[in-house]
């Protein structure tokens, strides 16, 4: 299934590459600059710099399930926090 031209927006936004996947949009990309070592070893894994997020069929009054994941670098977790207080919760 092709992305919306929604989901192409969405993705755009959040610098992301689009894709539909059990009919969810999702807004994929790497952090290109994180580079995990574990262990004292290179971290290769696409599992340590994903970012991911979606939004499920909008309802009738306009709402839609919206999900992200991301990683973050040590440094970046207390200006992520209080970006994230600063935000307006409905």
């Amino acid at each position: 299934m092709n992305p919306s031209d929604l989901c192409e927006e969405f993705a755009e936004i959040l610098d992301s590459t689009a894709s539909v996947v059990n009919g969810v949009c999702l807004a994929t990309r790497s952090r290109t600059n994180i580079h995990p070592v574990v262990l004292g070893r290179k971290a290769e894994s696409f599992m340590f710099i994903p970012q991911a997020f979606s939004f499920e069929n909008i309802d009738r009054d306009g709402r839609a399930l919206c999900l992200g994941e991301t990683v973050l670098l040590e440094e970046e977790i207390n200006p992520f926090l209080v970006s994230f207080e600063s935000m307006e919760l409905l």
